[in-house]
């Protein structure tokens, strides 16, 4: 399995990743793409990024 794609996820945006996302395939190249992080929570802990909804519905 060779990762194509990585991502860290944060709880908060100031906050330290807490998880990283990876794509991998078998066989695959080895060049690695790292995207953007994905931050689960804005200003309010309690309600999801517009990025986060969007991915949920």
């Amino acid at each position: 399995m060779e990762p194509r794609t990585a991502r860290r996820v944060h709880p908060l945006a100031d906050r330290p990743a807490k998880l990283v996302l990876f794509h991998a395939v078998e066989a695959g190249r080895a060049d690695l793409t790292v995207l953007p992080p994905l931050v689960l929570h804005g200003d309010d802990e309690h309600a999801s990024t517009d990025e986060v909804n969007a991915i949920l519905m």
